[in-house]
């Protein structure tokens, strides 16, 4: 595995106060979003700009918002359309909006919330590189998933749609392996459903009905989101992906 660095770690307070005091009221959660991962997801083009910002070789002009950090915050601009404004508090928007007036103040921006988060390359005093930025790792803020049944009632015709309550206790929980797509999720619980009226058992890749007979019938779902193989939980869409 190529060396990884971690992800910023910066309080949430700090990152907070960014926002509030750089970019709009009306701004989203998802645009706020975006510009961190846009930001995370270039540590080459951090690199290249934290080069030009810094003016140690003998008749090299400092560009303290480089052209590459201006092409990120065009990339942005033309990917968020009319709400990049909301990147921008409503006392500094320009009166002419057109296709490159905000670039450079999003891009401002966006060199400042780098250093906020430090996702820059390091120098010695003399100018020397130290530490280069390298891929931020994602394992911090990867999501927990939990695999359960996908229906939210009980579907047996001769049984009212209640609701399916949780039916694996705390120490019985299995846990497997979930790849989703080229990723691999480690001790993943698996939950189990059921019906309190009629017992029926509801799982990720099949369900468990009740016959007139007494016998319980395992129906495996075409439905279903995950395959299992083993002790292995796939996402169906993935795999499918890739097929």
């Amino acid at each position: 595995m190529p060396t990884q660095d971690p992800f910023p770690d910066v309080t949430f307070k700090v990152f907070s106060e960014f926002v509030t005091q750089n970019f709009s009221s009306r701004v989203s959660l998802a645009t706020v979003l975006l510009v961190l991962f846009s930001l995370t997801e270039n540590p080459d083009l951090l690199n290249l700009h934290g080069q030009q910002k810094k003016s140690y070789v003998q008749g090299e002009k400092k560009q303290t918002i480089s052209g590459w950090m201006k092409s990120l915050a065009r990339a942005l601009k033309e990917h968020l359309g009319s709400n990049a404004r909301a990147l921008m508090k409503h006392k500094e928007l320009p009166q002419n909006l057109d296709d490159n007036a905000l670039v450079t103040p999003i891009a401002t921006k966006l060199d400042s919330l780098a250093s906020v988060l430090k996702l820059e390359p390091v120098f010695s005093k003399s100018g020397k590189l130290k530490n280069k930025l390298a891929t931020i790792s994602q394992h911090e803020i990867t999501a927990v998933h939990v695999i359960c049944p996908a229906s939210m009632e009980c579907e047996d015709l001769n049984c009212k749609p209640f609701a399916l309550a949780q039916d694996t206790l705390p120490k019985d929980v299995p846990k497997v392996t979930l790849i989703e797509g080229t990723r691999i999720h480690k001790d993943v619980h698996v939950l189990s459903g059921k019906c309190s009226h009629c017992d029926a058992k509801y799982y990720a890749d099949h369900e468990g009905i009740n016959q007139a007979s007494g016998r319980r019938n395992r129906i495996y779902l075409n439905s279903a989101k995950y395959i299992k193989v083993g002790q292995l939980f796939g996402l169906i869409a993935s795999f499918q992906m890739q097929w």
